[in-house]
């Protein structure tokens, strides 16, 4: 399966560093239908090697540390003590309030202790102590916009706090964007994004665990520039003479320059677009709606040119539907294959 996935700035900051970032994800029905029922989110702050994080998670979650500690037990813990009065922890909430917690009361105090002080000093923040023993901070508010740091503090060390990136930040996630038949696209914003991050989906299963294989990275710097309503989905899929997927056949597409404003953007043509045919003979580009867009297997007498449709309310076309050629140089043939009645004899 190959998903496109196009990215854009929607020019809100909320830090000098981060920015707000919409993310569209075009699908078809057959890409999930009896197998996936979610979409998983995945950013890298880094390269586009990564490391990847899940900005999605089963629910709205809150910024956590430890990443990936369990939710509060429904019977207080009091787990291990420890000499903490006098000592103090540290907290950056929102990458705007700064936290910091002296501990008070008469050593040793248990870690539940020290969580009830952590969770007085502000209405920012939440404490408490896992089945586990673990001491546990986040915040109150859920969803991408959520961001913890712990900044220092001699008590940090003792409470099993990190204090240097990447395990000492975390952020909030937002539920998995829900798998719907007959819906093409899917939006999803991460309220604290970066045109410099990378951004990668796969789809699971809520029930059954099952996840498909990610995405290829996109960052919104390689994406055209484009808002999602002015793109389109085409797909291509060949099968050789026996009936079998044609895997590993390049596919390019053109467009000539012709002065088309779109969105306030003049369309320059050229090379477009090339991609190699997947296991199921299953190719796709996004093109700009209403363009002339040419299309070549190279190495193959298969030449033609469309016009991408303008529909709106279409958000994937097969890009050899014959309906949509331009005088075609080649011609798609759709066979009528004639499926004889079954006779006894």
């Amino acid at each position: 399966m190959i998903t496109t996935l196009v990215l854009s700035p929607l020019g809100r900051q909320t830090t000098s560093t981060e920015e707000v970032i919409n993310l569209a994800v075009y699908l078809s029905d057959e890409d999930f239908v009896g197998v996936y029922d979610r979409i998983e989110i995945w950013r890298s702050k880094g390269t586009q090697s990564g490391p990847y994080e899940e900005i999605t998670s089963p629910k709205m979650a809150t910024a956590r540390i430890p990443k990936g500690a369990e939710d509060a037990p429904s019977v207080a813990v009091d787990g291990p003590s420890a000499v903490l009065v006098d000592k103090d922890v540290s907290f950056l909430v929102n990458n705007t309030s700064a936290i910091s917690v002296v501990f008070t009361g008469t050593d040793p105090l248990t870690f539940a202790q020290a969580a009830e002080q952590i969770t007085a000093a502000s209405v920012l923040l939440n404490s408490y102590v896992t089945a586990e023993g673990m001491l546990v901070a986040e915040t109150i508010a859920v969803g991408t916009e959520a961001v913890l740091s712990v900044t220092g503090g001699e008590a940090a060390s003792i409470l099993g706090l990190p204090t240097e990136d990447p395990d000492a930040t975390a952020y909030g996630k937002d539920a998995r964007p829900v798998l719907s038949e007959g819906v093409g696209q899917y939006t999803f914003t991460d309220l604290r994004g970066s045109s410099d991050y990378y951004y990668k989906i796969r789809l699971s299963h809520s029930q059954t665990g099952a996840v498909g294989e990610f995405s290829l990275p996109y960052s919104v710097g390689a994406q055209v520039g484009l808002s999602p309503t002015s793109l389109i989905r085409g797909t291509i899929d060949l099968v050789q003479q026996n009936g079998k997927p044609a895997v590993g056949y390049a596919v390019t597409t053109h467009s000539e320059f012709n002065g088309v404003i779109v969105d306030g953007k003049a369309m320059i043509g050229g090379q477009d677009g090339y991609t190699i045919t997947d296991e199921a003979g299953h190719s796709e580009f996004m093109l700009v709606r209403g363009q002339k867009v040419s299309i070549s297997i190279p190495g193959s007498s298969m030449y033609r040119t469309i016009t991408v449709p303008t529909d709106p309310a279409l958000t994937t076309f097969n890009m050899l539907d014959p309906n949509i050629a331009d005088e075609d140089i080649f011609k798609v043939q759709v066979p009528n294959i004639v499926v004889a009645s079954r006779r006894s004899l």
